[in-house]
Protein backbone atom coordinates (compact mmCIF):
# COMPACT_ATOMS: atom_id res chain seq x y z
CA UNK A 1 0.00 0.00 0.00
CA UNK A 2 1.59 3.54 -0.82
CA UNK A 3 2.59 5.83 2.16
CA UNK A 4 -0.24 8.15 1.11
CA UNK A 5 -2.99 6.19 0.84
CA UNK A 6 -1.89 4.42 4.13
CA UNK A 7 -1.58 8.63 5.75
CA UNK A 8 -4.89 9.18 4.06
CA UNK A 9 -6.61 6.23 5.91
CA UNK A 10 -5.90 7.17 9.28
CA UNK A 11 -7.45 10.79 8.36
CA UNK A 12 -10.54 8.67 9.53
CA UNK A 13 -10.57 9.57 13.20
CA UNK A 14 -7.80 7.05 14.03
CA UNK A 15 -4.68 8.50 16.26
CA UNK A 16 -2.00 10.71 14.94
CA UNK A 17 -0.28 8.43 12.24
CA UNK A 18 3.14 8.23 11.21
CA UNK A 19 4.66 6.81 8.21
CA UNK A 20 8.09 6.70 6.58
CA UNK A 21 8.53 5.37 3.14
CA UNK A 22 10.75 5.88 -0.14
CA UNK A 23 12.66 8.79 1.55
CA UNK A 24 9.04 10.73 2.53
CA UNK A 25 7.44 11.14 5.73
CA UNK A 26 3.64 11.30 5.91
CA UNK A 27 1.84 12.46 9.08
CA UNK A 28 -2.07 12.15 9.84
CA UNK A 29 -3.64 13.91 12.36
CA UNK A 30 -6.86 15.82 12.50
CA UNK A 31 -8.14 15.92 9.41
CA UNK A 32 -4.60 16.73 7.89
CA UNK A 33 -2.05 15.49 6.48
CA UNK A 34 1.79 16.39 5.72
CA UNK A 35 4.13 15.27 3.78
CA UNK A 36 7.81 15.94 3.95
CA UNK A 37 10.65 14.61 2.28
CA UNK A 38 13.61 13.28 4.64
CA UNK A 39 15.98 15.31 1.75
CA UNK A 40 14.33 18.52 2.03
CA UNK A 41 14.44 18.98 6.27
CA UNK A 42 16.81 21.65 7.17
CA UNK A 43 16.28 20.98 11.31
CA UNK A 44 14.92 18.25 13.66
CA UNK A 45 14.18 18.90 17.07
CA UNK A 46 12.27 18.06 20.19
CA UNK A 47 9.69 19.92 22.12
CA UNK A 48 8.78 18.98 25.57
CA UNK A 49 5.56 20.21 27.69
CA UNK A 50 4.59 19.24 31.68
CA UNK A 51 1.46 17.94 29.87
CA UNK A 52 1.91 14.18 30.40
CA UNK A 53 0.79 11.57 31.22
CA UNK A 54 -2.79 12.44 30.24
CA UNK A 55 -1.89 14.86 26.88
CA UNK A 56 1.46 14.48 24.65
CA UNK A 57 3.77 16.30 26.18
CA UNK A 58 6.59 15.20 23.05
CA UNK A 59 6.94 16.05 20.01
CA UNK A 60 9.20 15.86 17.21
CA UNK A 61 9.94 19.14 14.90
CA UNK A 62 10.23 18.69 11.64
CA UNK A 63 11.40 21.36 9.66
CA UNK A 64 12.31 22.24 5.98
CA UNK A 65 12.84 25.75 4.41
CA UNK A 66 8.70 25.63 3.75
CA UNK A 67 7.10 24.22 6.46
CA UNK A 68 7.20 22.78 10.05
CA UNK A 69 5.04 19.90 10.96
CA UNK A 70 5.02 18.84 14.82
CA UNK A 71 4.71 14.82 15.26
CA UNK A 72 3.91 13.31 18.68
CA UNK A 73 6.24 10.94 20.32
CA UNK A 74 3.32 8.57 20.74
CA UNK A 75 2.23 8.83 17.14
CA UNK A 76 1.11 5.31 15.79
CA UNK A 77 4.60 4.28 13.59
CA UNK A 78 6.71 6.85 15.82
CA UNK A 79 9.26 4.45 15.96
CA UNK A 80 10.11 4.31 12.02
CA UNK A 81 10.30 8.12 12.53
CA UNK A 82 12.94 7.60 14.93
CA UNK A 83 14.83 5.09 12.85
CA UNK A 84 14.98 7.52 9.74
CA UNK A 85 15.71 10.38 12.05
CA UNK A 86 18.76 8.58 13.72
CA UNK A 87 19.86 7.36 10.23
CA UNK A 88 20.66 11.37 9.38
CA UNK A 89 24.01 12.37 10.08
CA UNK A 90 25.65 13.70 12.72
CA UNK A 91 22.04 13.03 14.54
CA UNK A 92 22.26 14.00 18.01
CA UNK A 93 21.22 10.58 20.04
CA UNK A 94 21.72 12.64 23.28
CA UNK A 95 19.11 14.70 22.97
CA UNK A 96 16.63 11.98 22.35
CA UNK A 97 17.86 10.62 25.84
CA UNK A 98 17.94 14.12 28.00
CA UNK A 99 14.29 14.71 26.06
CA UNK A 100 12.70 11.63 26.82
CA UNK A 101 13.66 12.60 30.93
CA UNK A 102 11.91 15.94 30.69
CA UNK A 103 8.42 16.60 32.93
CA UNK A 104 8.81 20.45 31.87
CA UNK A 105 8.37 22.97 28.98
CA UNK A 106 11.92 22.29 27.07
CA UNK A 107 13.66 22.13 23.12
CA UNK A 108 16.67 20.53 21.81
CA UNK A 109 18.09 20.87 18.37
CA UNK A 110 18.13 17.00 17.55
CA UNK A 111 19.91 17.72 14.39
CA UNK A 112 20.21 20.48 11.38
CA UNK A 113 21.71 20.26 7.56
CA UNK A 114 25.41 21.56 7.72
CA UNK A 115 25.86 20.58 11.14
Amino acid sequence: MNIFKRAADALSGAPPTVRVSDGMIAFADKGRLNKISIGELTEVGILTSASGPFADDAFWMLATEKTRVLVPWAAIGAEELLAALQALPGFDHEAVVDASGSTEKAAWRAWSRGG
